[in-house]
């Protein structure tokens, strides 16, 4: 009789030792837009929903973040504290999903997800990249015009333009408020005898670091052929 009620017992008081239960406020943060050297930091609350301690034992960052516990380790029921991420954007341009492993002794869940997203955004972003002329007979002088975009309001320099072994183009830039327009001419009599079509490269120097070199592609065709474009 006396084993069958320590039998009772031993389950009855493990019941009553209760389980920690790891609970987050926000599984998900949007940074949004940010520039190439900025350093972004946020922080997820995290709770102990349960009725027994909570030890958040490690926290696992994906590559290009960090993550810091922030006050104690070991929450008592009902207990918070907060886990920072930061994220440093350099070396990481565009769109960007990061995330972070958070492992306690949650008995159910003893690994749950944080996660964030960023989009670095380039300090200068050309409006296009490639500028076609198509259908050219010998007679054309065809224009067109590329605007680099100002995207932290710092005004854009260009400190100089590299076009080699292409006499046929001709190249110069303005300025408007803190974006640089660059204007392209071609003078069709100029290219290359019995060459249908070619690809020229313009590469853009500019007093601003990010980037400090932007390349345009200029893409010509002679009247009824075909452009094959060159590999990138």
């Amino acid at each position: 009789m006396r084993l069958s009620l320590l039998a009772l017992l031993v389950p009855a008081m493990l019941l009553a030792q209760g389980k920690p239960h790891l609970v987050l406020d926000e599984t998900h943060y949007e940074f949004g837009r940010i520039g190439p050297a900025a350093v972004v930091t946020h922080r997820f609350k995290a709770s102990n929903g349960g009725d027994a301690p909570l030890t958040i034992t490690k926290l696992n960052a994906s590559c290009g973040c960090t993550s810091t516990l922030v006050g104690q380790g070991t929450l008592a029921p009902g207990e918070s504290t907060e886990l920072e991420v930061t994220f440093n954007a350099m070396g990481h341009p565009g769109p960007n999903q990061k995330s972070v492993e958070v492992v306690s002794d949650d008995p159910v869940q003893p690994v749950q997800i944080l996660s964030f997203g960023a989009e670095v955004m380039q300090d200068i972003e050309p409006v296009v990249q490639e500028v076609r002329f198509d259908g050219l007979v010998s007679k054309d002088r065809r224009k067109a015009s590329v605007k680099l975009a100002s995207e932290t309001g710092q005004p854009i320099r260009v400190v100089s333009a590299d076009l080699s072994d292409s006499p046929w183009l001709g190249v110069a830039t303005r300025e408007e408020g803190d974006d640089v327009y660059v204007d392209l001419e071609l003078v069709a009599r100029l290219l290359p005898p019995g060459k249908p079509s070619g690809v020229d490269t313009i590469g853009l120097h500019l007093a601003n670091p990010n980037p400090s070199v932007v390349q345009l592609r200029i893409l010509w065709q002679r009247r009824g052929r075909a452009l094959v474009p060159a590999a990138r």
